[in-house]
């Protein structure tokens, strides 16, 4: 109980250090020029107001040091029992005594207690994926250049709009543990937060990408650094790509599990304006935390008309996600097929399915087939009859 009020207190300070020494320093700048400045200033109340603001500043410094010295002491210290390479300069967490460090070098990662020299070690395969969330705020902005004039002056009239902005921004990891099957550390903006989402890719994926595709060689422009624009201002990219021979066309998503954490998507055999605006609904879904089941029926993507969903085999990774396979520097990612009927309804794996649609919509599964959510639930009711 003690260790556990320790961590809890020692967490408190750490979280209060950052705003105290933040707003105390600017304090003590700010009663500094003052004392510099302006004579009628030096007063002894605000020399008093500066020695306590500067005090506050550099005991909040010093909270947060000895918490940074505790960390990297005892990342030395697990490095030298465990012969590893764990890095001290990013701890996740930080400036929580308890964070993850990781040893790309050896793909190991340490959950670490500063305050009571507790840690454990697992293997790599310990994060599972991560993503950043962020909650939505609301506020209200003027604008003075687009009211109407007010009578009899130059002045316009403030037009007052409310606007979202994204806040609260957090890092999450899904981890193989099954009573902390999260964990869940706050980021200090959406710019922390992309940085360890990259980190965390760069230590398990690969120190860098695998090599560019022939389109990011051969531009002046480079695709890559596009890509990675729209992933950063829109929170995937859509890839298209053409049919050849049998292959149909297909377009499938770049960046939705670097941003959100669940599976790409891939739709085969459909034009590319429709299917760009059904993964458009299908990142606005996952983004709010919406699931999507093989075993489902899913409205809201074609008018009128459920669709399902699959997992795609990595046997087709390399044939149909090379962008995905360069962004994420190999095939550590998922994949999930949307599978859509006619527009009477007709599944790919029913008898009366239509040539045009078994020559469109190639199934991506590991066996090449799949069963509607129909058929299966009429399947189950004959077993079980």
């Amino acid at each position: 109980m003690s260790a556990t009020v320790r961590t809890a207190g020692t967490s408190i300070l750490g979280a209060l250090a950052v705003p105290v020494g933040l707003f105390s320093g600017l304090a003590a700048l700010g009663s500094l020029l003052i004392l510099l400045f302006f004579s009628d200033g030096r007063t002894f109340g605000t020399v008093l107001f500066f020695l306590g603001s500067s005090t506050l500043c550099y005991y909040s410094i010093k909270t947060l040091r000895d918490i940074a010295r505790r960390g990297r002491l005892l990342v030395e210290s697990i490095n030298a029992k465990e012969s590893l390479a764990f890095n001290h300069e990013h701890m996740l967490g930080y400036p929580s005594p308890a964070f993850l460090v990781f040893d790309s070098k050896h793909q190991r990662v340490a959950v670490c207690n500063s305050v009571t020299g507790d840690y454990r070690v697992h293997a790599s395969g310990y994060v599972l994926r991560w993503h950043y969330e962020w909650s939505i705020g609301t506020r209200m902005e003027a604008d003075i250049t687009g009211g109407r004039y007010i009578r009899g002056t130059n002045m316009r009239e403030p037009n007052l709009t409310q606007v979202e902005y994204k806040k609260d921004f957090v890092l999450i990891l899904e981890v193989s543990d099954e009573n902390h099957p999260t964990l869940k550390f706050p980021m200090a903006g959406e710019e922390p937060a992309k940085r360890w989402c990259a980190r965390l890719n760069a230590i398990f994926n690969g120190s860098a990408p695998a090599a560019l595709p022939e389109a990011a060689k051969t531009t002046a422009n480079p695709e890559g650094d596009q890509a990675l624009r729209d992933i950063e201002r829109y929170g995937y990219r859509t890839i298209f790509v053409l049919g050849e021979g049998d292959t149909p066309p297909f377009t499938y998503s770049m960046g939705i599990t670097q941003t959100t954490g669940r599976p790409e998507i891939v739709i085969v055999g459909m034009e590319e304006a429709l299917s760009t605006t059904l993964i458009t609904e299908y990142y606005s879904r996952v983004r709010t935390g919406e699931t999507f089941l093989p075993n489902g029926l899913y409205s809201g993507f074609l008018e009128g008309i459920e669709c399902a969903f699959a997992p795609v085999s990595k046997k087709h990774y390399a044939a149909y996600f090379e962008w995905c396979r360069w962004l994420y520097g190999g095939d550590r990612y998922e994949v999930v097929q949307l599978i859509y009927p006619t527009p009477t309804g007709i599944w790919p794996d029913s008898p009366e399915a239509p040539d045009w649609l078994l020559a469109h919509q190639h199934i991506l599964t590991d066996s090449g087939k799949w069963t509607s959510p129909a058929v299966s639930a009429q399947t189950g009711e004959l077993a079980k009859s």
